[in-house]
């Protein structure tokens, strides 16, 4: 539940107010379990 929560927080402050997020950045050592995709990439960070 706090993984979900504060992903989609640090989402929403990103895309909705323009406040840069950290956590978006680059995999997270917090949260190991998040992998980072972007299309059309073939594998994720």
């Amino acid at each position: 539940m706090d993984l979900t929560r504060r992903y989609v927080a640090a989402f929403l402050d990103l895309h909705l107010r323009g406040k840069r997020q950290p956590l978006l950045d680059k995999p997270s050592l917090r949260y190991p379990e998040v992998a980072f995709c972007s299309p059309p990439a073939t594998t994720c960070r």
